[in-house]
Parts: structure tokens; sequence; C-alpha cells
């Protein structure tokens, strides 16, 4: 008995990625059209942000991914592109 409610909480588990990539694949013109080197930057400086304050880094840390990612990483490319 034990065995089938592994299998429940796996199936569990899974479902939400498997939507997730479905949505993903049916909006996938969409996605293209509006997606944007900005909004990219944006993701990594939340995801950068959410992860430093998950490991209870201080807001000097959080603050400069950020400036990193949303500043500098555009201008070193914007750099080296000219």
């Amino acid at each position: 008995m034990q065995k089938g409610n592994e299998e429940t909480v796996d199936n569990a588990t899974v479902a939400p990625y498997i939507l997730a990539l479905v949505l993903v694949f049916s909006m996938k013109k969409e996605i293209q059209e509006t997606i944007s080197k900005e909004r990219v930057y944006t993701l990594l400086a939340i995801t950068a942000a959410s992860y430093l304050h998950t490991i209870d880094a201080d807001i000097l840390k959080i603050i400069a991914s950020t400036f990193a990612t949303l500043i500098m990483l555009p201008a070193i490319q914007e750099y080296e592109n000219n």
C-alpha cells in the first residue's frame, strides 16, 4: 500500500511541469515575438536576488547582483558590439 502512495506523490509533482511544458510549447510563437533582452535581464536579476534572499545574503549582495545583471551585463555586451 505504501508503494501506491509514492506513485501518487510522484504524479502530483510531475503534472505541473508537464502542464507548463505544454503551455510553453503551445505559445512558442507568441513567446518568440515578445521576448527581449531587457526581459531576460530582468528575469536574471529577479532570479539572482531571490536565490540570494533564500540563502540569507545581506542586502548589499542582493543589490550588487541586481545592479550587475540589469546595468553591467547590458553595458558589457554593448561595449563588445562596438
